[in-house]
């Protein structure tokens, strides 16, 4: 039998039978991606041949832990520093330029990226619960140069970088504000959310021109407030997968991003107070917008959700039933 055109394997087993499977992968392509837990076998550790992962195949392990925050400079003479405003709670942190390596980070500690390329990681030392307190106590990254970011922020959190839950207030509160330097966000993966977790996260970030994932299917007040913005680069916005609302939720998140010309699909048909307040406002490139509409009773919940969208030609409200108090909509368009 021919497979030849088989590029892709996924397995959840964790150990090979006795001698594998005969001859399983006799006849597949010659490169592909065979995706396996980590007790299976790494890229570099994985039993291999007919019998076992393709020769060939780069192994990608599942479960294994995401990679650490990273910053990479895009341009030479880049620095990055975790500064402190206002007495934000103490924080813990590792760094390392390779990944092996890895040394105390001590907060407002400026490090340097001589050349195009130089990065550096970051990790928690000792468990974090949160980098903010207030709206003016936070922990924020201050850079100079251009800096892309990659890796998952949870290794801010935990030195393992396996927990998927948010669970502290304002937890990411303004972390990259004002980052005017950073063209490229980490990744987000966290499932569950906590009140103002990445409440201005980005905001002012004005080189990022698309925003992370952002997976959670259930949302905390507060949770994406203003988070983009300013991002007046911004041209690309993530999925919004969540079906239940919470207050404030998205109130501002995508504000004043000039550049954005489409927005993300919204599933949620049941609204919260505040849900959408001033959600678009200020989107100019926006030119369409669609919404699912249960019963909008919240109160506020669309306000100014489009305000000043100059270029906005049509509007789709899907299975509107009853009308809502009239500040629900107030100022709307």
């Amino acid at each position: 039998m021919d497979c030849s055109s088989l590029t892709c394997i996924s397995t959840d087993i964790s150990s090979w039978p006795a001698n594998g499977f005969r001859e399983w992968v006799l006849r597949v392509a010659a490169n592909g991606t065979f995706i396996c837990p980590e007790a299976l076998g790494t890229d570099a550790t994985i039993q291999r041949g007919v019998n076992y992962c393709p020769n060939g195949w780069t192994v990608v392990n599942h479960d294994a832990a995401p990679a650490p925050l990273k910053f990479t400079a895009e341009e030479a003479g880049s620095t990055i520093a975790l500064s402190a405003f206002n007495n934000p709670p103490a924080v813990s942190l590792l760094s390392s330029a390779d990944g092996e390596t890895w040394a105390p980070y001590t907060v407002n500690g400026i490090v340097a990226l001589a050349g195009i390329g130089d990065s550096v990681m970051f990790k928690a030392g000792q468990p974090n619960s949160s980098f903010a307190s207030s709206d003016s106590a936070y922990s924020r990254f201050v850079m100079t140069g251009k800096i892309a970011a990659s890796g998952s922020i949870m290794s801010l959190l935990d030195s393992e970088n396996k927990i998927d839950a948010v669970s502290s207030e304002r937890c990411f509160h303004s972390l990259f504000a004002a980052c005017s330097q950073l063209t490229q966000a980490p990744e987000l993966p966290a499932t569950e959310l906590c009140s103002s977790c990445y409440q201005n996260m980005f905001n002012g970030c004005t080189d990022l021109t698309s925003a992370p994932e952002l997976p959670a299917e259930r949302l905390a007040s507060n949770c994406y407030n203003s988070m983009f913005y300013g991002c007046t680069s911004l041209s690309t916005a993530p999925w919004l997968p969540a079906a239940s609302l919470a207050t404030s939720c998205y109130q501002s998140m995508f504000n004043g991003c000039a550049s954005l010309s489409a927005m993300p699909e919204l599933l949620a048909e049941t609204l919260a107070q505040n849900c959408y307040y001033g959600m678009f406002g200020g989107c100019t490139s926006l030119s369409t917008a669609s919404l699912p509409i249960d019963n909008p009773l919240a109160a506020d919940a669309m306000s100014y959700m489009f305000y000043g969208c100059t270029s906005l030609a049509s509007l789709r409200m899907s299975n509107l039933k009853t009308l809502a108090a009239a500040q629900t909509m107030m100022y709307m368009l």
